[in-house]
């Protein structure tokens, strides 16, 4: 839980008159002790210099510099100003001041990533390590994404960026594509689909049972629309809500498991008892996934930087082309 922000006490009614360049200016003339001299250092014309001297003594209501012989001397007021005023610039000019580059090496910060457990076999390995040489004060806190309440998630500060699919994001939410990743079954090695001469259509591969991996719960699934679309049907063995068993299940039974892309070569290339496939049907399944953060951090440095890391991994972790 964040603490309730506590809001900024006004400012002092005699500071809301004063103009803040005006206050530039009194520096350098208190400085300079000169009009000339000052208009110089500020840019100005004689005649533009006086000018603001003549403001800064009414708005002040004090001399501030008067003649004395061939130069000019601050009053006691002006005496009293000079310090305060000197610190509340330098203050000042700190704060608008550009952030200083991120360096990953020094920095200590926790860096909050919000992602399907799908890229749990992929992304986050790399990314962990990735991390883990850029600097070791850098800690990855890696969150469950919702999908009921992402957005939320990344404006509450629970997650600085997210690995989100083709959601419509609010105006408060920044969304750039990554890559597109399509469905590939896994079946085990010598599953009946894929053994012998019969080909594989639709109506076989429909007609094994499968496993079904759901995140949201809304809506039929894309597969069973492209079936429905055919006039076939699958019967859905199991309704899984993470990705995690689907080797294990593959490999150890003839149900078809369709899993990301992504995610099913991963398996295929460390299980030798697993075979991926493209489902056969008229065109492949295919959805976005992309990097999602609060507008608000558009610019913050480490952020910068982190969102450059995981869209660098992402694109090398996404799937490859559609192919056979």
């Amino acid at each position: 839980m964040h603490p309730v922000d506590t809001p900024p006490a006004p400012l002092p009614a005699s500071l809301l008159g004063v103009d803040a360049n005006l206050l530039v200016a009194l520096d350098v003339f208190l400085d300079t002790r000169s009009v000339t001299a000052a208009a110089r250092r500020l840019g100005l014309t004689q005649s533009a210099a006086s000018h603001a001297l003549a403001r800064l003594r009414e708005s002040l209501g004090d001399p501030l510099l008067v003649r004395v012989g061939a130069g000019m001397a601050p009053t006691p007021r002006a005496q009293a100003l000079a310090a305060p005023l000197r610190d509340a610039l330098r203050a000042l000019a700190a704060a608008v001041a550009a952030p200083a580059p991120f360096s990953a090496a020094e920095a200590q910060v926790v860096l909050r990533l919000a992602v399907l457990d799908v890229f749990a076999t992929t992304l986050v390995p790399a990314l962990v390590a990735d991390l883990a040489a850029a600097g070791p004060g850098l800690t990855l806190d890696v969150v469950a994404l919702d999908f009921a309440r992402g957005w939320d998630q990344l404006r509450r500060g629970e997650a600085h960026a997210a690995l989100v699919g083709p959601w419509v994001p609010p105006e408060d939410i920044a969304v750039e594509p990554l890559f597109e990743e399509h469905i590939r079954s896994v079946v085990r090695a010598g599953h009946p689909l894929l053994a012998g001469d019969a080909p594989l259509t639709a109506a076989r591969f429909a007609a094994w049972p499968h496993v079904v991996f759901r995140v949201s719960g809304d809506g039929p699934h894309p597969m069973d629309t492209a079936l429905a679309a055919l006039g076939l049907q699958r019967h859905t063995a199991a309704r899984l809500p993470f990705f995690q068993s689907a080797g294990p299940i593959a490999a150890t039974t003839d149900l078809v498991v369709n899993l990301p892309a992504s995610v099913a070569l991963a398996l295929a290339a460390a299980d030798p008892r697993l075979r991926t496939f493209l489902p056969p049907l008229p065109a492949a399944i295919r959805y976005p996934v992309s990097l999602a953060w609060p507008r608000l951090l558009d610019a913050e440095p480490a952020q910068v930087w982190f969102r450059d890391r995981v869209r660098r991994l992402a694109l090398c972790f996404g799937p490859p082309p559609v192919t056979g």
